[in-house]
């Protein structure tokens, strides 16, 4: 729970607005825009306690409700960490727009490493979206 609130902590520090609005559709700051709402989606969304098809003693229907909740922590937890996954890349992803650029609009001879910058975040974005084999 402690690695889930400190995830949430990180993500809800994220910036998302870029210093020139002209970058403000460029896709690391859509990325971060996205985390930044994923995570408020994760954090606001309830567990659903009530499980009518558990019957039996008191014990088994405690037993199988503390399941329930510890499935929903680890789901809430691996989606919060794939989430600070891609709100570092898309950070990286600015940080690395601004060294190229230098204060600078982007002109033709930026473009290459914009480009590769570029991709570099897509892989990173594909990598963590990834499924996971099992």
């Amino acid at each position: 729970m402690n690695d889930f609130r400190t995830l949430q902590y990180y993500i809800s520090q994220t910036k998302a607005n870029p210093t020139c609005p002209e970058d403000y559709y460029e896709e690391g700051y859509m990325v971060l825009r996205q985390c930044i709402s994923d995570g408020q989606a994760v954090l606001s969304s309830n567990f659903n306690a009530s499980d009518s098809t558990t019957s039996g003693a008191n014990g088994e229907r405690e037993k199988a409700q503390l399941q329930r909740i510890m499935l929903d922590a680890s789901a809430r937890r691996f989606q919060a960490q794939k989430i600070y996954l891609r709100s570092v890349a898309a950070t990286r992803w600015a940080n690395s727009r601004a060294v190229i650029l230098q204060g600078q609009k982007p002109q033709a001879g930026h473009f290459p490493l914009l480009q590769a910058t570029d991709e570099g975040l897509r892989a990173v974005s594909l990598w963590i979206e990834r499924p996971l084999s099992g």
